[in-house]
């Protein structure tokens, strides 16, 4: 068996990197600042943020801690399509992985932050050696697919 990570992992498992994910703003497709290349920090902490529930939004909280940012005010809410339907409907802004936005039905905007800020996802098994046939094709199938596709 294996599972997907994002690392640094603090269980004890053997992990391969598959994909670099860069964190986006994300606005309202209308936003006056949806066309800018880097979305301002100070920007952020003047918007509505729209963030994701306690216990997941750990990655959310250390981006906003890095760049010095404290949202006036926010919405904490459960599920990423929950954010991305808000955002969508311009009750505010979030921070959310580049990925998550790929095939997005809702009309946004996405621009880079102040920084380098990124999550790598690893696929991950207890054991590299004691692995099955099956789950070692998985993952070399895998592999390759985010090579192509990611």
């Amino acid at each position: 068996d294996c599972g997907f990570l994002c690392l640094p992992a603090e269980l004890d498992v053997d992990c391969e990197m598959m994909h670099r994910d860069r964190w986006k703003a994300v606005l309202p497709a209308g936003h006056p600042l949806a066309g800018r290349k880097v979305f301002p920090a100070e920007a952020l902490a003047r918007e509505t943020f729209i963030r994701p529930e306690e216990g997941s939004d750990f990655e959310v909280a250390g981006i906003l801690e890095r760049l010095g940012i404290r949202p006036a005010e926010v919405y904490t809410v459960q599920g990423d399509e929950t954010i991305l339907a808000m955002v969508s409907a311009g009750l505010g802004v979030a921070v959310m992985p580049e990925l998550m936005l790929e095939n997005c039905a809702y009309p946004l905007a996405a621009c880079s932050l102040e920084g380098d800020f990124t999550r790598e996802i690893a696929v991950c098994v207890k054991d590299r050696e004691a692995v099955s046939r099956s789950t070692r094709l998985f993952i070399e199938f895998t592999k390759a697919w985010v090579e192509q596709n990611v």
